[in-house]
């Protein structure tokens, strides 16, 4: 049997036992090392055999550890997807879901060649899924202004080809990726060794995978990932990484046991759907309804400033008889007045009531209609209305007291403008 599908055959049946089973990795192993089976390691993308490979055991603990993380649902997972972004557009494959994917370097159109592919055809993927950042680690093949002007970032981070990253390139890579909030597209020459190499130290500190495991999700999620001596360069930078993983979360939360949890894995089928459909915004709330001004037959006549008050016994009211026969009006009794009895405070039409012995000079208010007032700023002697058989004489008569009335208002407001002018 060739190796190779015996190592493939092996790891697909422990990952059934993890996954479906929820066995632990080293029960789900179990079964397929009786009668002294072994089995190829995994190794990186090196031609021939390699010194650096980790085992099944790496894959299945890293399986399990991704799953608790988040990292994938098969419930949940575009598989149409992956082959079209693996094979056909890009050599593209997501690490972290909505963190990380890394890429072959495009290249531009004067070099393209059947392995390599201009920026241009990345764009709109990247817009799609919420890419914010470009990061090249190899020479400069491309303008990256394509990617700057569609509205995505990009770093030149550029480090030889097959070396580990130095320190500072490293420092870099993370602060970057602790800063950014969407997705980050990183890609070297072919995007396995340096991009792995990265990518790897970023899952050590902030997920505390080790060094194997780390390597063993990135070789099952895009194979032939991390290079050689970057390996070993990974397994002896772990016991920083975790340190300096649980330092960040303690002063970022105040639990250096907070990892990050995703609600949506790799390729995740329900994620799209839900970023695709229409944002459907609250209605606002209804403005307020516009001020309508009040008419003066509205205002209450209480708050209307006045200069002379009204005394409650002075009213006087002329109350027509109405009966069959509207051309005569029954005369009382002569020298007898229709007195208004005093009502409550709410009834009364001009504020409280003052002293009689107190003048105050101003502007007299109107008389409402059917009423005649007796105002202490003219000082007139309540009126006595009669009713006669002539109608119309009546009215001329009380028409004529009345407008004699206006007259001597008039005259009076004159002069107490002319008394408070001098």
């Amino acid at each position: 049997m060739d190796p190779k599908k015996k190592a493939n055959a092996a790891f697909l049946m422990g990952s059934y036992g993890v996954l479906y089973l929820s066995l632990p990795p080293k029960d789900a192993l179990e079964p397929l090392l009786v009668h002294g089976q072994c089995y190829r390691p995994f190794q990186d993308a090196t031609q021939g055999d390699s010194n650096y490979t980790i085992t099944i055991m790496d894959c299945l603990q890293s399986l399990s550890r991704a799953r608790d993380l988040g990292f994938f649902d098969f419930q949940d997972f575009n598989y149409q997807e992956y082959e079209r972004l693996d094979k056909i557009q890009g050599d593209l494959n997501w690490i972290v879901p909505d963190k990380f994917l890394a890429f072959i370097g495009p290249v531009d159109y004067n070099h393209v060649s059947s392995l390599y592919h201009p920026p241009e055809i990345y764009v709109d993927y990247f817009k799609e899924n919420n890419v914010q950042i470009v990061m090249r680690l190899n020479k400069k093949l491309y303008d990256s202004n394509v990617f700057i002007n569609s509205g995505i970032m990009h770093y030149n981070l550029f480090f030889p080809d097959g070396s580990c990253p130095p320190r500072h390139i490293l420092l870099k890579f993370l602060q970057i990726s602790e800063e950014c909030d969407g997705a980050i597209a990183v890609h070297c020459k072919a995007g396995l060794g340096r991009t792995g190499s990265l990518i790897g130290c970023y899952l050590i500190k902030h997920y505390r995978m080790t060094a194997h495991e780390a390597i063993a999700w990135m070789r099952i999620c895009r194979p032939g990932s991390v290079i050689g001596h970057q390996q070993s360069w990974l397994e002896e930078l772990e016991p920083w990484l975790i340190k300096q993983g649980n330092l960040y979360r303690r002063r970022m939360y105040q639990d250096m046991n907070r990892l990050p949890v995703h609600d949506y894995g790799i390729y995740s089928m329900t994620e799209k759907i839900n970023r695709q459909r229409p944002v459907v915004l609250s209605k606002s709330p209804s403005p307020p309804p516009p001020f309508q001004r009040q008419n003066r037959n509205d205002v209450s006549t209480s708050s209307r400033p006045q200069a002379s008050k009204i005394r409650e016994d002075a009213a006087i009211t002329v109350k027509p008889q109405i009966s069959n026969k509207p051309s005569i009006i029954q005369r009382p009794v002569p020298g007898t007045v229709t007195k208004i009895a005093p009502t409550n405070l709410s009834q009364i039409t001009r504020g409280s009531i003052q002293p009689s012995n107190r003048r105050r000079l101003g502007r007299s208010p109107s008389p409402p209609q059917m009423r005649i007032e007796h105002s202490r700023a003219t000082n007139t002697p309540p009126t006595e209305c009669f009713s006669t058989r002539d109608s119309k004489v009546a009215l001329t008569e009380a028409l004529s007291r009345l407008k004699c009335k206006f007259v001597y208002i008039s005259f009076l407001c004159v002069v107490s403008k002319l008394i408070i002018l001098k």
